[in-house]
């Protein structure tokens, strides 16, 4: 069982509450004023990661799908903190997302259906792979372990 340790900011008028959890020595907002991108063609496991996203604290959050190439195109890949990228989306767009990422530095959590590290996926950048289906908790694991 391990404990959580608040600490208030107070900044003005508001007082903000900032939660640690000792035994991960994580935080809550671990994602607070960070830039996300979201690369999954499932509208509804988006919709699941841009939930827990913006519970982190992220300011802004990009999600594309197949469809979204011209988007992709005039995405600045290299603006954003952290990328999501589903391995099943088509070739094209993961390829030209990894590609930047991995230019950019950028950490990378991937998803897929397919248990354990795929054998062909060669990147370089601080990463961690998440299996399909996956909780809110194996997700925010993730985060804590490519941003920490």
């Amino acid at each position: 069982m391990s404990k959580a340790v608040a600490t208030d900011i107070h900044a003005g008028p508001w007082r903000i509450r900032k939660l640690q959890l000792n035994s991960t020595r994580r935080t809550l907002f671990m994602l607070t004023g960070k830039r996300v991108l979201i690369l999954e063609n499932v509208p509804l496991i988006a919709v699941d990661i841009e939930s827990v996203m913006a519970d982190l604290g992220a300011v802004e959050i990009m999600t594309l799908s197949d469809g979204d190439t011209e988007a992709l195109s005039n995405t600045k890949i290299g603006a954003h903190d952290l990328a999501v990228i589903d391995l099943q989306s088509p070739a094209e767009s993961s390829q030209k997302v990894l590609i930047q990422t991995q230019r950019s530095g950028i950490p990378v959590i991937f998803l897929t259906t397919e248990p354990g590290r795929p054998e062909d996926l060669e990147y370089s950048g601080l990463s961690t792979v998440v299996q399909k289906p996956f909780t809110h908790d194996q997700l925010r694991s993730a985060i804590a372990a490519v941003m920490n």
